[in-house]
């Protein structure tokens, strides 16, 4: 780095900016494998042109208990 530069954290003016992570949504059923929860950041500027945002969804499966278990009963 030359004399009397300073590293940046800025983001440059072209590149797209999001917020920060907003809360994770609640899991419908605890034990549900199959549903997913998410969460949300919101764009604030707009990228450049040729430069795209990432996403704003971030999305993982509900898995809130590994310790699920199924019972059936035969009466």
């Amino acid at each position: 780095m030359p004399l009397g530069a300073r590293e940046s954290r800025l983001p440059c003016p072209e590149d797209c900016v999001l917020s920060d992570w907003g809360s994770w949504s609640r899991c419908p059923l605890p034990c549900s494998g199959n549903t997913m929860r998410e969460r949300l950041a919101t764009q604030l500027r707009q990228p450049g042109v040729a430069k795209q945002c990432p996403s704003t969804t971030e999305k993982e499966p509900c898995t809130l208990n590994s310790n699920c278990f199924t019972y059936s009963y035969n009466i």
